[in-house]
């Protein structure tokens, strides 16, 4: 999908308003056009400038656009950013954004499509990628299943299954529906868990796998009600997903 046609004469006021800011606090309310921010938070609400030439296309079609920007150590303003892009992370926000063509330019236009941020603590880069799917961290690493790394086609498959469980759940425990956190990098963390253990025959399947919290998880090990909390699992995943084969 290709990035919006920029728009000549549209103010930045504007434009955050059409992204639902009421601009209440918005300190140049009487000359709108004098504006120094790089971003804005208003209750969920992110909004954020970028430049168009510091966009990377992305280089197959299936790809997405992707920008990055360090803003500490950039005076008041930068660390007043930098502020914002830690917010986007602890928050779990999404992203709107301001394309710009140029410094000073007037060509500018409110992006429809929402972008999703990674942050790296260590240095303060952010880096935006539009329409990104969220990423997702389970106890046994990343569940990303595009990995360049060398393994065996039984990790690989397993990989694939734990994505595709957090996926279904949106990285929010199954049982009490606690919501993942975010880690430093942007992505949710939970832990997935075979509902009957592999070591007592269960099937490496997706109907067999469920997402937990992981207070939930450590329950499921090591609780005394590791027997209801399993006959719990399967009621949910036979509501969700219809009959799985629960093996005990």
């Amino acid at each position: 999908m290709s990035l919006p046609e920029l728009k000549k004469g549209t103010t930045i006021y504007a434009l955050l308003k059409e992204a639902g800011m009421e601009l209440q606090d918005w300190p140049h309310a009487n000359y709108p056009r004098q504006n120094m921010r790089w971003a804005w938070v208003e209750g969920d609400i992110v909004v954020m400038n970028i430049w168009m030439h510091k966009v990377e296309s992305p280089a197959a079609p299936e790809g997405s656009y992707v920008t990055r920007y360090i803003s500490r150590g950039q005076g008041h303003v930068g660390e007043e950013t930098d502020r914002i892009y830690q917010a986007v992370i602890e928050r779990n926000l999404p992203v709107q954004v301001i394309l710009h063509k140029e410094k000073n330019s007037n060509l500018r236009v409110l992006d429809s499509v929402q972008w999703s941020a990674e942050y790296e603590p260590s240095t303060g880069e952010i880096t935006l990628t539009r329409g990104k799917p969220v990423r997702y961290i389970d106890q046994k690493g990343s569940v990303d299943s595009t990995s360049d790394s060398e393994e065996s086609p039984a990790v690989k498959r397993s990989r694939k299954l734990r994505e595709m469980a957090m996926v279904r759940s949106s990285g929010t425990c199954e049982l009490c529906g606690k919501k993942g956190f975010r880690t430093r990098n942007g992505a949710i963390f939970a832990e997935v868990h075979h509902i009957v253990a592999l070591k007592d025959e269960g099937p490496d399947e997706l109907s067999n796998l469920i997402v937990l919290c992981p207070d939930d998880h450590r329950r499921a090990h090591h609780g005394d009600d590791a027997v209801e909390l399993q006959q719990a699992f399967v009621k949910i995943r036979n509501t969700k997903n219809g009959v799985m084969a629960t093996g005990s």
